[in-house]
């Protein structure tokens, strides 16, 4: 089974816009700096498919990932660190308690975010529909920490 991963950009006016991997990942990385982004909490959301020997999806996952930039128009590395932090809370909590769950839904309303209906909808008009429009593979770099 074969996977590629899209990402989109979703904009102030809930406009879906779908943008190039390697670009996201350097927004990601803080490697890339865009002044429109700056001082704001921007979504993104990222699509992985499954393609089975057809190249027909199997199953496909979305993620909401809400990114903070700095003033400057990078990746806001504190809010970064923050998110870390739960994250290696919410793994080092004992499985008996239920801290992890309270870790984990203090990062998801911190650092993602709820896609309404019309924007799923524009996300679906951007699946493939025919198996040659999926022909980026996923590299297997987990984006969504």
């Amino acid at each position: 089974m074969t996977q590629v991963l899209r990402c989109y950009f979703v904009d102030s006016h809930d406009r879906v816009k779908r943008i190039p991997v390697p670009h996201y990942r350097r927004l990601l990385a803080g490697d890339l700096e865009m002044t429109a982004f700056a001082g704001e909490a921007v979504r993104f959301a990222e699509m992985t498919l499954w393609l089975d020997e057809d190249r027909i999806i199997a199953r496909a996952l979305i993620w909401f990932p809400l990114v903070h930039f700095d003033d400057e128009g990078r990746r806001d590395l504190e809010k970064r660190r923050q998110e870390m932090n739960l994250v290696m809370r919410e793994v080092e909590s004992s499985t008996e308690g239920h801290w992890s769950e309270l870790y984990r839904a203090e990062r998801f309303a911190a650092f993602r975010w709820l896609a309404p209906q019309h924007i799923l909808e524009q996300l679906h008009a951007f699946l493939p529909h025919h198996p040659t429009e999926a022909s980026t593979p996923f590299h297997k770099n987990n984006l969504s920490s």
